[in-house]
Formats: structure tokens, sequence, C-alpha cells
């Protein structure tokens, strides 16, 4: 027998679940919370200090308003509780290239941010190699480079940000359970219940943010699904003051026309003088949802080599690493839709790399949708076709 009774029961409280909580609870909805750790936390996707945030979104216009309001709400929840959020730092795109460039299963994705920019009349500039040289001292491009600079660009401190979210839904009356795993879900035509290690739940609807954890938690997504690790290095240069946030934006570095030709990192944050540079691998999937182990120094050595050596214009030298996962779609967008077998679950994840700046937004998103009762959008709808098409496999970890 269920202990309560909620209009909704959220499970997973990352980026994308601490936003659903706290959007759900100002809607007035009776919400619980429920996490298997304590957020924010080290496990899954929403960690390691910074996440960067752009308006010009390449992978799409649909993404131009949520990380429009997003950007409003990281500002309300700094007026409520004091600490900085976002930091607009400007955000530069670097395209060595040839205009090839992928990310995010996008390729061209230099000229699709400029377009994007351009429909959505987001204040940017277009810059040679000889202007990013000039204008920011970090990086060496080609004069044949061609740049994408936004100055409403920047990041979003990730801990201080879940924690400002899920601070704020407490505040608005929901009620938050950590260190408490689901077990199970069963739905039926009238209701939800949820089982944890510690208590039966019952709700009128189930929202599902379990990041990387989502396959797991409904087998029917593992085939649209899949989990890729990811690598996080801190890096200490040599010439620090090239990388003060004054004077070095978050930026991205499309090099080649394959997927993993890129790097992206940020300026320094904190008094300890270190960068966080990072890539993307899509070649290695693994079926677990918790980050690997750090890595050894030698991988950060290893990106060094191949993406930062003559690009940035600092020696660096190699600080710490950290895992994360990332759970991607076949086309790179989001699922943010109710189960075609249980209407009353909606399944939120997949962000495929790029959704923790959107997360206020999503969260409103999904409150409308129970709340009023709107359709899922096409973009993130499980019925869309590209989660139908059969995908290339990289290698599988575990």
């Amino acid at each position: 027998m269920a202990d309560a009774v909620h209009d909704v029961i959220v499970i997973g409280l990352g980026a994308m679940g601490s936003a659903c909580l706290r959007a759900l609870a100002q809607a007035g909805l009776s919400v619980v919370g429920i996490d298997r750790h304590a957020p924010p936390h080290a496990h899954g996707s929403t960690h390691g200090e910074t996440r960067a945030t752009r308006l010009g979104v390449g992978e799409g216009d649909v993404y131009v308003p949520l990380v429009q309001r997003s950007h409003a709400v990281w500002r309300e929840l700094e007026a409520a509780y004091g600490d900085p959020l976002l930091v607009q730092c400007g955000f530069l795109t670097i395209d060595t290239s040839g205009g090839a460039g992928e990310l995010h299963g996008m390729g061209g994705f230099l000229d699709r941010t400029i377009a994007v920019a351009r429909r959505a009349g987001i204040c940017h500039e277009a810059l040679g190699g000889g202007a990013i040289r000039d204008r920011f001292p970090a990086f060496a491009p080609p004069d044949t480079a061609r740049g994408y600079y936004e100055p409403e660009g920047g990041f979003v401190f990730v801990e201080r940000a879940v924690s400002a979210l899920l601070a704020d839904a407490r505040h608005a009356g929901a009620a938050i359970r950590t260190g408490e795993a689901m077990l199970s879900f069963e739905a039926t035509t009238d209701a939800v219940t949820v089982r944890t290690d510690r208590a039966t739940y019952a709700a009128h609807t189930l929202v599902l943010t379990a990041g990387p954890w989502l396959p797991a938690l409904v087998p029917a997504l593992r085939q649209h699904v899949r989990l890729f690790p990811q690598a996080l290095h801190w890096l200490t240069p040599a010439r620090r003051e090239a990388f003060d946030p004054a004077f070095c934006p978050v930026y991205l570095w499309l090099h080649g026309s394959g997927p993993e030709d890129l790097f992206y990192g940020f300026p320094q944050v904190g008094a300890s003088g270190q960068i966080k540079v990072a890539t993307e691998q899509s070649s290695q999937e693994d079926a677990s949802a918790d980050p690997s182990a750090p890595g050894e120094l030698t991988a950060s050595e290893a990106l060094i080599a191949r993406h930062l050596s003559g690009r940035l214009t600092a020696t660096l030298r190699p600080v710490r690493a950290a895992g994360c996962r990332y759970a991607v779609t076949p086309d790179g967008h989001f699922i943010v839709d109710r189960l075609s077998d249980a209407e009353r679950v909606i399944a939120v994840s997949a962000c495929s790399g790029h959704g923790f700046k959107h997360a206020p937004a999503i969260g409103e998103m999904v409150a409308g949708m129970i709340r009023d009762h709107a359709p899922a959008m096409p973009d993130f709808a499980l019925d869309r076709p590209a989660l139908h098409r059969p995908q290339p496999h990289g290698t599988i970890l575990s």
C-alpha cells in the first residue's frame, strides 16, 4: 500500500529532474522527487563544476527559446539565493575543418550555428583567424579559420545550479527523498505506483528524469538510447592570464570532419588557475550508467597531444580528470514524451551531451504537459522517425 499519494513523482534529481521538480511545485502540484544519491552528486551526467551555454544552438531552432528561458531562470535563482550561477563571458566556436565540423551528430555545425543565430536575431560576430588571435590570446588558429562569437554565451555552475533548483522546489512545496533508489513502477489507466528500497508511492503521473539510468528503468527505450562514457580534464596553463574570463570565452574548436575531431573548454574558474577541457567520444559504448573511475593523467596528456597542442597558446600541465555519461539518441535530440504503453509516465532524458543549458525550460515544458495535458514537442517525441532507424553501434565496453 502506498505511503502517500501525489500528483507527480519525479525519479532522478540531476539537472532535468531538479528543474522538473521546481516547475511542477510552482505549478501548484503535489510532487515528490526521489534520487538514489544526494544531489548534486558526481554520478551520471550532472557534475564537473561548469556546463557551457549558448543561444546560437546549432543543434536546431527548437532549442533557442529553451535556452533563452533558462538564462532568465538562472537569473531569477541568483536573485533568490545569492549565489552566481550564470557567467556570460561569451562563447566562441572556431572551425578549422573547412566547414565540415560535426557536433552531436550534426555536420556543418558552424554554419548551422550562424544560420540559427541569424534567424533568431541573436547578437553574434563572424571572426577570421587573425581577429581571433588578436582578441583572444588563448587561441592560435590559422588565418583560414572561421569563428562565431556570441557575447551572451558562457557557462553555468553545475552543482550550484542544481542546489538552487532543489531549494526553490522545496520552497514551493516539493518533497525530496535522497539516498532512495527506485526498484520498479507499475502504471495503470488510473495511477502510477512506484516502489523504492524504502517505501511505496502512488501518483497520477510519473516523470523519469534518470539520465543514463533510463534504459535500465524502461527496457523498451534501450533501442533508442546509447550510453557513451566521457572524460573531463583539468589542466594548469603556463600563461594563466590568457585564460582569465575577461579575455577567454567558453570555446568549441572543430578541427576535423569526424564526430571526435573537436574539443571544448572553459576559462579559469576560481583561484586555482585551472581550466577544464574535454572532447566527445562516440565510438565506445558502456552499458553501465555510473561514470567510469577517473582515468590516469596519461589520458589528459593524450588530449593535449591530439587536440590542444598548437591550438591553445599555453603549455598545459594535467592536474586531474573525471568521468561522466552521455545518454545519446540517433538524431542527437532529446526524449520528452509519454511512454506509448503507459500514458501516465513521461520520460525526460537522453540529452545527447547538450541538455544542461535547457533544463529549467524543459522543466516548465513538462509541467505544462501535465497541468495542461499538452502533447510532446515533435522534435522530442518518441514516435519521431529518427528514433526508429537502425543505429551503428560502437564497441561495447561492458
